[in-house]
């Protein structure tokens, strides 16, 4: 366990959400255009069949947590891990990361160097669609709407999550688990605004379609420790690991209490789809790992050529 002051208060990893909502969406994107984006990174996305990538958009409301209650946005690319060659061994880049109180900014860029900032989100939830809106500067940046879907089951997911700033490549361990969740192939609707994130979005063909979205109404997570990455790291993370992260002001590291057990990654499983039926073998080894989005949907009871086509759309 370690103990952070983030302005004037105690915070101890793991960190603990006891209670959110999450909504997701995930998308095969152009492969080119999505290690350009993520190039400043040192990562490399996880290739799919015919020359793709996975993106994900979500947006999360969390309602009691270590961090207090906020909303957030999410734009992640599922990416290989540094310095391995197995096309399964992934994690999750988190490339934007907005939300909507100080509190959990502060934190989340002083204790894990994820892209936080403070904006306008906006959850609604409504009978057959929920809609997060993301403003930035006052201006529409991006408005997601998700279906409802068929209920699912959602195994319990351990991931990597990493994150870059001031340099230095970060590795965090992030685990989920909860109950209520719903999904369907597609089903998504992605309004573009104007702004960064906008066009970093176009630059990945957005707005597209999706492989899948839905949604987990109640959701716990744990985050650990952040690491520094240094296999596979680009020579300016290596140069500048020792150099203080965002909001140094706020947030400051003030002693180890106990040695931090970090949580296991856990075994990848097989994405597998209705019926128990796993992707044909080439596919299986570009999506293997992949279980957080790829998730089981056997309840929906929906034909895996269905994904399979979305993938090499």
């Amino acid at each position: 366990m370690t103990t952070y002051d983030v302005a004037g208060h105690e915070v101890r990893t793991p960190v603990e959400i006891r209670e959110a909502r999450t909504w997701f969406s995930t998308f095969a994107v152009p492969y080119t255009a999505a290690r350009d984006l993520i190039a400043y990174s040192g990562l490399e996305p996880a290739p799919l069949p015919g020359r793709r990538a996975l993106a994900s958009l979500g947006f999360v409301r969390y309602i009691d947590g270590d961090l207090g209650p906020y909303h957030e946005f999410v734009v992640a690319l599922i990416v290989r891990r540094p310095g391995s060659d197995d096309r399964r061994d992934t994690g999750a880049f988190i490339h934007q990361l907005p939300v909507n109180q100080p509190f959990t900014c502060a934190a989340g860029r002083g204790i894990w160097g994820f892209p936080k900032f403070v904006t306008e989100i906006d959850i609604d939830e409504g009978r057959r669609h929920d809609v997060g809106t993301l403003h930035v500067d006052g201006a529409l940046a991006l408005r997601l709407s998700i279906a409802r879907g068929v209920p699912t089951r959602v195994p319990d997911t351990s991931l990597d999550a990493y994150s870059f700033a001031d340099g230095v490549l970060r590795c965090t361990p992030w685990r989920l688990d909860g109950s209520g969740s719903r999904g369907r192939p597609g089903g998504v609707r992605v309004e573009l605004g104007t702004g960064v994130i906008a066009g970093e979005l176009r630059s990945l063909g957005f707005p597209r379609h999706a492989l899948m979205g839905g949604s987990m109404r109640h959701v716990r997570m744990t985050f650990g420790d952040a690491t520094v990455v240094e296999p596979g790291a680009p020579a300016a993370a290596r140069r500048n690991a020792a150099r203080p992260t965002h909001c140094a002001h706020l947030l400051h590291r003030r002693e180890d209490v106990l040695g931090v057990r970090m949580l296991d990654r856990g075994q990848l499983r097989r994405a597998q789809v209705a019926g128990g039926r796993e992707l044909p073998r080439q596919e299986r080894e570009h999506a293997g790992g992949l279980e957080h989005v790829l998730h089981p949907i056997n309840e929906a009871g929906l034909p895996d050529r269905r994904l399979r086509a979305a993938v090499c759309r």
